[in-house]
């Protein structure tokens, strides 16, 4: 019995949908066949979740190329650099980085989640130039690598959520996590945090400056 092209399209389609819907399981599915893969690159869920990994090359053009095959779709935006790699292989990047924020603050309005694990000098390039509003935005998560391990950074998360008024404030509900920096929020974007997790591993004694009045401050 001949099965319609369409009927089989649909069930590729809906077999994510149902039950295998993450980004693995995506890729994993697009690699059954040729025929899968065409279908499922025609979805724009494929490309909602956008893995950014520095050691390949030309990152801000993927990520570029994924937004624009996700519609209108929300995004979830995963930087990674590899904790292995020197800083001076790290800086040998920097160039790359302002290419990405700036393909990223373009589509600010669809960040659903944000993740970046890379160095501190990568986070702080990367993160003043995606200043304004994410309305979308449900997790942040920020993890700094460090050569010193006694410095102390301090992080303004330059973010803000969906706007609300005075009388009506609709503040989103944001998880956030963030390693080796004391956190500063705008105030709205405090307001709207239901789950917040900090872990400072650096030498608080070695520092005079940093004090733990700096935690009080966090919003």
């Amino acid at each position: 019995m001949n099965t319609h092209p369409g009927l089989f399209r649909d069930i590729v389609h809906n077999s994510f949908h149902l039950g295998y819907y993450s980004s693995d399981a995506l890729i994993q599915l697009s690699h059954v066949c040729r025929l899968w893969r065409q279908i499922l690159h025609d979805c724009a869920d494929f490309w909602t979740t956008i893995r950014i990994d520095f050691a390949k090359r030309d990152p801000s053009s993927k990520a570029a190329f994924h937004i624009e095959r996700a519609g209108r779709k929300l995004l979830d935006l995963e930087i990674w650099y590899d904790e292995s790699h020197t800083m001076e292989w790290v800086r040998s990047w920097q160039s790359d980085v302002v290419r990405l924020r700036l393909v990223l603050r373009g589509c600010m309005d669809r960040w659903e989640s944000f993740q970046i694990h890379a160095y501190s000098d990568t986070i702080n390039l990367l993160l003043p130039i995606c200043a304004g509003h994410a309305p979308k935005l449900k997790r942040l998560d920020i993890q700094a690598y460090d050569d010193d391990e006694t410095s102390s950074n301090r992080l303004l998360v330059p973010l803000l959520p969906r706007a609300g008024s005075d009388h009506q404030p609709d503040y989103a509900s944001i998880s956030v996590a963030i390693e080796q920096y004391i956190p500063r929020f705008a105030t709205l974007f405090g307001l709207g945090i239901t789950s917040l997790a900090i872990d400072i591993d650096f030498g608080w004694n070695k520092d005079p400056i940093l004090t733990s009045n700096d935690l009080i401050h966090i919003y």
